[in-house]
């Protein structure tokens, strides 16, 4: 089926350690059946990344984490921009 549309969902985090709140958003023309389908996946993939972000939550707050460069072969864009950052924040 083709797609008519853009579903955009909107997530906001209601407590900095905790749940999230999300509103779908679809276009007025949009059938309520082809609607009720994106909102499922959309549903589907929300509950796969909340528990995945839980989970980073949890590890983090564990006191095993320590902070520095993930990977230094795959990430020397990040780490750079992120010096670049730091600077900039300096420097204000």
């Amino acid at each position: 089926m083709e797609r008519r549309h853009d579903p955009e969902l909107s997530v906001a985090p209601l407590e900095s350690a905790s749940a999230l709140a999300a509103r779908f958003y679809t276009e007025p023309a949009v059938l309520e059946l082809e609607r009720e389908q994106d909102k499922r996946f959309s549903d589907e993939i929300q509950r796969e990344d909340i528990a995945i972000c839980e989970r980073v939550q949890e590890g983090l707050l564990s006191g095993s984490y320590v902070g520095g460069r993930l990977s230094p072969r795959r990430e020397s864009g990040v780490w750079h921009f992120q010096n670049l950052l730091r600077q900039a924040y300096r420097c204000s």
